[in-house]
């Protein structure tokens, strides 16, 4: 896979702007209709007034008093019943959204939540090895989406393309095998749970792929006779838009594959001719259409392909390839077409299938024995092997080729210092974990396992990416032998960081959602707790809410 990793270098990285990487951090469970909807600056679900504008303006300032926000973020995680999980990284990555244009205050109020964390974890448990472990503190939240936000320009210009590398170099290991389109079990995967156990017969191909618009123009493309018909396009594609975004090229639904034969027949997944037998029915393959080495294809516009059908039916009015296979595929590819009482299979059938009325048993026969995909499996990983390494050595390194340490993760790791250090702590493999829960598991294990959270790229296999451990211990000492940042130093970094991304969110929307969703309805309490603090007494900061309150209400009482 030499040539792959040159190929990718020349080429570099399709990585996505600083918007949509952080927001994919910010909001990884949820619809990309919210994604859109904070990328545009001037959308509100409804109309917006002066008063809406005056109120949400009221109530930023007050998300800017630190006594303020800490008061409603204690107030919320006390509501156990109404601020679970998904409410809580919701809260945090609309506050990050506020926030990312004040990090310096962003930074003062999570390391005061963290301390107050920290404190907390130590009197309730016996096992301080546990925190930051399962991230369900806002101040947890807060700590990652501040990481993606700080060592964007360090994964762009250092940790990125290992990165990229490693992911193309792992889709290309499992798919020189055969990858079940259904299951999306693989004879090459890097999980036991995925792997496929059946004996698989299947052959490699190379099909040339003729340009629709210059016929002198042929592609070579590696394919298994045993893909199924999308397999192929994705494959053509993969090959023909190498290096250019996902989102930048065309995809496999997009597309017609037609195959040029002694006549030209447009292969499907699925047609009158596909296989079927006991309420199963078998995706298309190349080897179902008795596709040859060397064979002629064509990736065609699935518009330009049906307009050319129809034409060519209406000018000989007669029957011809298409027809049949054509019409039938238009059915197959509406979901009201589609019998939902057959189940399909590709490469095998499900083990689920069992409970649908399948004897138990019924594929025994072809498992492999375990050594068997055990060492396949080993294989796998020993291939990717050096790829691994090239990245966990890049991203715990203090000075991998020049690259110096972001100043954050230095920052983060003398304030878990000093946290060990003010509460007695002295074993060093507690604060070893607290940094591990931090920013291995918390950052990059995240960044590792969704890629596209990074990367203009399809959704990825999984990574193992536990094994950076062998890494970390030198790290971590390396990182605690450098100079202290100092808070001049880390605060100039936190303000650049502001005002290069300070218009890139949707910062009104937030807001609003911040108010309707999670301070409107504890209004009651958050009063009552600002009441009972003397510095928000003698800071008016409950009138000031009732306020901003009396020029929301309208709008929140409307969509409560």
């Amino acid at each position: 896979m030499g040539g792959l990793s040159h190929d990718l270098v020349q080429v570099g990285p399709p990585f996505l702007p600083y918007r949509l990487f952080a927001l994919r951090f910010l909001f990884p469970s949820s619809e990309p209709e919210l994604t859109r909807q904070l990328s545009e600056r001037d959308f509100m679900p409804f109309p917006c007034t002066e008063q809406l504008d005056r109120g949400l303006r009221h109530f930023q300032q007050l998300l800017l008093n630190k006594t303020f926000l800490l008061t409603l973020i204690r107030t919320l995680e006390a509501d156990k019943y109404r601020f679970r999980m998904t409410e809580r990284a919701n809260f945090a990555g609309f506050l990050m959204v506020v926030l990312q244009s004040q990090l310096v205050y962003c930074t003062d109020v999570m390391k005061t939540l963290l301390a107050e964390l920290i404190e907390k974890s130590l009197e309730k448990s016996q096992h301080p090895k546990l925190l930051l472990r399962r991230a369900e503190s806002v101040a947890e939240k807060m700590l990652t989406h501040w990481l993606a936000f700080l060592l964007y320009k360090y994964l762009k210009e250092c940790a990125g393309q290992p990165l990229y590398i490693l992911f193309q170099s792992l889709k290309q290991q499992i798919y020189k095998g055969p990858v079940d389109a259904v299951t999306h079990e693989a004879k090459y995967s890097l999980s036991e749970d995925k792997l496929i156990r059946q004996t698989v017969e299947y052959q490699p191909l190379t099909i040339d792929i003729v340009s629709n618009l210059d016929y002198e123009n042929h592609t070579p493309v590696k394919v298994l006779d045993c893909d199924t018909i999308t397999q192929v396009k994705e494959k053509i594609l993969d090959t023909i838009f190498k290096g250019v975004g996902h989102s930048k090229r065309y995809q496999p639904d997009d597309m017609d594959l037609e195959y040029r034969d002694q006549n030209r027949l447009l292969l499907f997944d699925e047609d009158v001719t596909s296989l079927a037998e006991e309420g199963w029915r078998k995706h298309n393959t190349l080897a179902h259409y008795k596709v040859s080495d060397g064979a002629q294809m064509s990736l065609l516009p699935r518009q330009h392909c049906l307009e050319s059908t129809l034409s060519t039916l209406r000018s000989n009015g007669s029957k011809n390839h298409y027809e049949s296979v054509s019409l039938l595929s238009r059915r197959s590819h509406s979901p009201s077409g589609q019998d939902e009482s057959v189940q399909r299979h590709h490469l095998v059938r499900d083990c689920r299938a069992r409970a649908n009325g399948e004897a138990p048993g019924a594929n025994n026969n072809n498992k492999l024995m375990s050594e068997v995909y055990l060492t396949r499996l080993i294989t796998t990983k020993m291939g990717l092997q050096s790829y691994i390494d090239e990245l966990f050595e890049t991203i715990f390194s203090t000075t991998h080729r020049g690259s110096a340490l972001p100043l954050p993760i230095k920052f983060l790791f003398d304030f878990l210092d000093d946290q060990a250090l003010h509460h007695g702590i002295a074993e060093p493999e507690v604060v070893h974990t607290w940094k591990s829960n931090s920013l291995p598991l918390r950052f990059w294990v995240n960044v590792i396992k969704n890629p596209e959270f990074l990367l203009d790229v399809d959704k990825p296999p999984v990574v193992d990416a536990s094994r950076f451990r062998r890494w970390v211990y030198r790290y971590y000492e390396d990182v605690a032998r450098m100079t202290p940042v100092s808070e001049q130093d880390m605060n100039a970094l936190l303000m650049e960081e502001s005002r290069l991304h300070a218009d890139e969110f949707n910062t009104r929307l937030a807001l609003w959602r911040i108010y309707q969703e999670f301070t409107y309805p504890h209004l009651t309490e958050l009063c009552r707790a600002l009441e009972d603090d003397e510095f928000a007494n003698s800071h008016r900061l409950s009138q000031r809410l009732e306020q901003a309150q009396a020029l929301l209400a309208t709008f929140a009482e409307s969509k409560a």
